[in-house]
């Protein structure tokens, strides 16, 4: 049964009811920002855009995946800012070198704008910064080391914090970076995934007045759910296999699996949200070294499973907000006499927080 409690904290009542992730402030993302690209069937092959000077990146862009998205060849690979919606498997083994979004770190094309304008694809657009990758039927995101590295670089990803404006309806997904279609489809509805005594997570909506049942616009509720009555609560690997082969039922969400020597690099500063769905982070017998996992902006499993040897570098909860830019503003009137200066320092951080951390008005 999963429980929630502060660092330090125990079960102070280890017989208590299960929990009910509908009464949480801080559960799954009640609605999915409704996106037209849900309807644009996007390429699982990606987009290769060549940079000049012999030097290649593959991009990709938001929509909807039916197929396996596989990276694993030195190419390096850039999600265009957006949301994402997956129905099979993006796994990332060998030297996939991949960015999500535009954010504090930096993908192999200089902008959103010049890899919408350059790829050539009639669909091609960007929204906001950052992206969200959202699984349903049996979408998951699976890191593992089973393709061998010929760069001897491994495995690297990052997934830019999810930002766009306050006026955008997609805000509602703002700092989400993976999240799962909650509920069980039950003919031309979905309804609440409940296991009696475990667990009870609501079905996802649409974000829309009155909400959107979400089969109506091509949203698919997530078909892995480890939690079952009879049995265990945590979350394992599960080996990735190529269509047509499917995921089993049990197999976690979010998946990965570092069982060699091969360098890896997670960074996921955004919250992970796969309340009905699994967690698994294994790491094999004496493979710790250079591998680095980062999930800092919180998550929220139905089960979840770590091995006993874990990534050298291993965070995972809630990590202070990184200082993303700091602003200068210096505004002066038109009159010279008196001439009023004012200046102020204006910290942005990575989750689109702000501070003015000094703001001095100077006369003369």
């Amino acid at each position: 049964m999963p429980k929630f409690y502060a660092p330090g904290e125990h079960d102070p009542n280890p017989d208590a009811e299960p929990l009910d992730l509908s009464t949480l402030a801080f559960d799954s993302p009640e609605h999915i920002a409704y996106d037209m690209l849900v309807f644009v069937s996007a390429f699982a092959g990606g987009y290769d855009l060549d940079l000049g000077g012999g030097q290649k990146c593959k991009i990709f862009f938001p929509g909807r995946y039916t197929d396996n998205v596989v990276i694993t060849g030195t190419t390096p690979v850039y999600f265009v800012s957006g949301v994402y919606y997956f129905e099979k498997a993006v796994r990332l083994s060998g030297d996939a070198q991949v960015v999500v979004g535009a954010g504090a770190v930096d993908g192999c094309v200089d902008s959103d704008a010049i890899a919408v304008a350059d790829a050539g694809y009639a669909d091609a657009t960007s929204n906001g910064v950052g992206g969200t990758f959202v699984f349903g039927a049996q979408g998951r995101l699976v890191i593992d080391t089973t393709t061998a590295s010929t760069t001897g670089r491994g495995v690297s990803l990052t997934i830019n914090r999810r930002l766009v404006d306050p006026t955008d309806p997609e805000n509602i997904m703002n700092n989400v970076a993976i999240m799962s279609v909650n509920g069980v489809a039950a003919g031309a509805v979905t309804i609440d995934y409940d296991v009696p005594g475990k667990i009870h997570v609501p079905a996802s909506t649409v974000f829309a007045t009155p909400p959107v049942e979400p089969l109506n616009q091509n949203f698919h509720a997530s078909t892995l759910l480890p939690i079952t009555p009879g049995t265990l609560d945590t979350a394992f690997p599960c080996a990735w296999a190529p269509a047509p082969a499917v995921p089993a039922p049990t197999c976690p969400i979010v998946d990965v699996n570092l069982t060699t020597t091969a360098p890896v690099t997670i960074n996921v500063p955004g919250y992970t949200s796969v309340p009905q769905g699994g967690f698994s982070l294994y790491t094999g017998p004496g493979m710790s070294a250079n591998k680095k996992v980062s999930f800092g902006g919180g998550i929220l499993t139905g089960t979840v499973g770590v091995s006993a040897d874990k990534p050298a570098s291993l965070q995972i909860g809630l990590l202070n907000s990184v200082v993303q830019k700091t602003f200068k503003i210096v505004s002066q009137t038109t009159n010279t006499s008196p001439r009023v200066t004012a200046t102020a320092l204006v910290q942005v951080n990575q989750t689109g927080g702000y501070a003015i951390n000094s703001w001095v008005t100077s006369i003369g």
